[in-house]
């Protein structure tokens, strides 16, 4: 009749191994579930996590965007641009933040665009309710951060983690 082996098959050799692998089986086990938490919430892709937005301080716009992106990836930033905004509308975005960015599409698109400073600034004609969306394709990836603003309003702070 075959015997298992309990803790009296232990020896004082490998006792130590023992305990190292019952360690490292638990760190493992939490790990696993701690990517996998992190998956459901929106971490590596879609879900509650996965998009943000902010608001600018005197609340001229809002921007939605993703807080994490795939390399080559599609992206939106969405304006909610403030209906008491007079016309035209400027959005500004920090040119260092956009080099990370391939533009793909601006809906609705701009009047103008031009250079200003540190800014490239983008104008639009205001029909009721403003919503402007850049589609962008990620070019980097890493942590990017650039700032936006609407019509000389209060500046918000863009940030994105891009993975590979």
């Amino acid at each position: 009749m075959a015997q298992g082996v309990g803790l009296e098959g232990i020896t004082p050799e490998n006792e130590e191994f023992h305990w190292r692998m019952q360690r490292t089986r638990k760190a493992a086990a939490v790990g696993t579930s701690l990517i996998l938490a992190g998956a459901l919430a929106g971490l590596f892709g879609s879900g509650p996590m996965s998009s943000t937005q902010a608001a600018a301080s005197d609340s001229s716009f809002r921007i939605e965007y993703p807080r994490f992106a795939r390399f080559e990836a599609p992206m939106s930033l969405v304006f909610h641009i403030d209906e008491a905004k007079a016309q035209p509308i400027d959005i500004r975005i920090q040119k260092e933040y956009l080099r990370n960015f391939a533009v793909q599409q601006i809906s609705p698109p701009p009047v103008e665009s031009r250079i200003e400073g540190d800014y490239l600034a983008f104008m639009f004609e205001s029909r009721g309710s403003p919503l402007i969306k850049f589609d962008l394709r990620t070019e980097r990836f890493g942590a990017i951060h650039g700032t936006v603003n609407v019509s000389d309003g209060a500046p918000v702070i863009v940030k994105h983690f891009i993975y590979p």
